[in-house]
C-alpha cells in the first residue's frame, strides 16, 4: 500500500478506539473535503490504515477497515446480527 502522509497518530503507538476515529476522520475528510466518491475514501483510509499498522499484511488492511467504518457489517463471512 502506498503510505499516507496525513496521518496525526504515531504508528504503532494508538488504542484501538483512537485508531477507528482516525480512520473514521481520514474517509469522512475523503468524502466531504476532497470530494471522494465511496470507493476512492475508502481507498484512502485503507492507505492511512496501512500507514498506522505497518505489521498488518496488505490484504487484511480493506477487511478491517471496513470494520472501523462499519461495525455492523459482516466482514468475516458470517451472518448480521
Amino acid at each position: 500500500m502506498m503510505g499516507y502522509q496525513n496521518v496525526r497518530l504515531v504508528p504503532g503507538m494508538t488504542t484501538e478506539g483512537e485508531l477507528a476515529m482516525e480512520i473514521r476522520a481520514v474517509y469522512r475528510r475523503a468524502r466531504q473535503s476532497c470530494g471522494l466518491r465511496g470507493p476512492a475514501a475508502f481507498h484512502r483510509a485503507c492507505e492511512a490504515y496501512a500507514c498506522l499498522n505497518p505489521d498488518v499484511p496488505d490484504h487484511l488492511v480493506p477487511q478491517r477497515v471496513a470494520k472501523f467504518l462499519n461495525p455492523n457489517i459482516p466482514v468475516d463471512g458470517g451472518t448480521r446480527q
